[in-house]
C-alpha cells in the first residue's frame, strides 16, 4: 500500500497554537511552518500515527516549540526551536510525552536570550522507543535534555561535527554498489552535520 500524505504549510499566526495535528489523524506531513508568538505551542500533535514534522521554525511560543503527546511512528527532523516558554511557565524546544517509536534527529533548540527561558532542548517521559540524535541543542536554560521518567528503550547519541571523510576512491577492485552505499551513509552524516 502506497503511503499518502497530507501537507500542512502556512505563514498564518493563530493566537493559541501554530499548527495543531489530533484526534487520531494519520499519515500527515507538516513542513515548511514559521510559528512565532503563539500563547501555547508553536507545533502540537496529540493521539496521532505516523507524523512527519520537519524544517520548521518555532519561535518565541508560549509552550514548546513543538509538542508531541499519545502518538505512534513520528520523525521529528530539521526543526528549529528558539526561545520558546516566554512566560516561563516549564516549557522546552521539543517535548515528547507518552509516545511510542519516535525519532528526534538534526534539529536546532537554543535559547540565545539575555534570561534563558526555553528549560531544556528535548525532555521527555513516559514514551517506548524514543531515538534522539544529532539534535544541536546547546544554549537552553537547564540543559540539553531531561527525562522526566518513566521511559523504556530511549537512545541518545550526542556527537559534534568531525572532519571532512573524503569520497572514497582508488583501490585494486571497485564495488560499485558498495561504494555507492558508503556515499549514501556520507551523505546522510553531512545533511545531520555529523562530518563536514
Amino acid at each position: 500500500m502506497k503511503k499518502r500524505s497530507s501537507r500542512l504549510r502556512s505563514t498564518e499566526q493563530p493566537r493559541w497554537i501554530g499548527r495543531t495535528v489530533s484526534a487520531a489523524s494519520s499519515l500527515v506531513v507538516i513542513t515548511s511552518n514559521n510559528v512565532t508568538s503563539c500563547t501555547g505551542h508553536g507545533i502540537r500533535v496529540d493521539s496521532s500515527d505516523d507524523i512527519t514534522i520537519q524544517g520548521n521554525i518555532s519561535v518565541l511560543n508560549g509552550g514548546h516549540g513543538i509538542r508531541l503527546a499519545t502518538c505512534n511512528d513520528v520523525t521529528v527532523g530539521g526543526n528549529v526551536c528558539k526561545e520558546n516558554n516566554v512566560n516561563d511557565s516549564g516549557f522546552d524546544g521539543i517535548g515528547v510525552s507518552t509516545c511510542t517509536n519516535v525519532l528526534v534527529y538534526g534539529n536546532r533548540c537554543l535559547d540565545d536570550r539575555g534570561t534563558k527561558l526555553q528549560e531544556y532542548g528535548i525532555q521527555y517521559d513516559n514514551n517506548t522507543t524514543l531515538r534522539i540524535f544529532g539534535n544541536d541543542l546547546a544554549d537552553n536554560e537547564l540543559g540539553e535534555t531531561n527525562d522526566a521518567g518513566g521511559n523504556t528503550g530511549v537512545s541518545i547519541f550526542k556527537f559534534t561535527t568531525q572532519t571532512t571523510i573524503a569520497d572514497p576512491a582508488g583501490g585494486g577492485t571497485q564495488d560499485a554498489e558498495a561504494r555507492t552505499a558508503i556515499n549514501a551513509i556520507i551523505d546522510a552524516l553531512q545533511a545531520i552535520g555529523a562530518v563536514a
